[in-house]
């Protein structure tokens, strides 16, 4: 390592750091996701878990996990950046050191897990409604206005008295709002649409229109999707039967 070198300016270091990150994305390199992260590189850099790398593991790390070339990046670039992060000239860096060199080349920030998740639920929502937009010629209205609290108590009462006929649920042991939830979720995700919760309601419960207008079915569901996510859980049916069990 020559200490001679000139320290690299701020524009060499941004574009060693575009090459470091275009390495660290390359899946040919770092097959997992998950291990595409400057910190965990830093890490790996440290062998002895110091917290501080020297010259040799920062080299290290460039030829032989990033698999980069002198061709690509000459011995004395290397040795310009380092002199620039090593600025106080102890003969280590730390995180703290690499973390803004990685930061400062690897471009616009995606979007965070947390994004991801609610694009991800959002989107199922879309599909969930536009696989329920209609059901036995029956359109599923969003714009009905949600029950009130007073109107899905009722409404649940209606469904426990049918869940507790024993013309229709001979066996004691199903009549249980868990084991009705489960009966409606066919493909146990876990979730339930507004077509299984109107078979629920018409099929399984034998409530007639008479019993429950189409309305004031879909009125419940606009109360209990309070999220608009296109399906509801366990933890939304439950309190609904709850509320009006005797």
């Amino acid at each position: 390592m020559h200490a001679d070198v000139p320290p690299a300016t701020p524009e060499a270091l941004v574009e060693l750091s575009k090459k470091f990150n275009r390495r660290l994305n390359d899946p040919m390199l770092f097959a997992d996701p998950l291990t595409r992260d400057w910190f965990k590189l830093f890490a790996h850099m440290d062998d002895d878990g110091s917290g501080k790398v020297t010259y040799q593991e920062f080299s290290e790390l460039c030829r032989e996990e990033l698999k980069m070339k002198k061709s690509k990046v000459p011995d004395e670039e290397l040795q310009a950046a380092w002199n620039a992060l090593d600025d106080d000239d102890s003969g280590f860096i730390t995180a703290g050191e690499f973390g803004p060199f990685m930061k400062s080349g690897a471009g616009p920030k995606g979007p965070t897990w947390k994004e991801k998740q609610a694009a991800k639920v959002a989107a199922e929502g879309k599909a969930a409604r536009e696989a329920t937009a209609a059901h036995g010629g029956r359109e599923v209205h969003a714009d009905v206005p949600p029950a009130t609290p007073e109107a899905l108590v009722e409404l649940s009462k209606k469904f426990n008295e049918r869940l507790n006929d024993p013309m229709l649920f001979a066996d004691e042991n199903t009549r249980d709002w868990f084991k009705l939830f489960c009966h409606m979720d066919d493909d146990r995700s876990g979730k339930v649409t507004y077509q299984e919760f109107s078979e629920l309601c018409r099929e399984e419960l034998k409530m007639k229109k008479s019993d429950v207008p189409d309305e004031e079915l879909q009125a419940a569901w606009n109360a209990l999707d309070d999220d608009d996510s296109g399906f509801i859980t366990a933890g939304e049916f439950g309190p609904f039967m709850k509320s009006g069990r005797c």
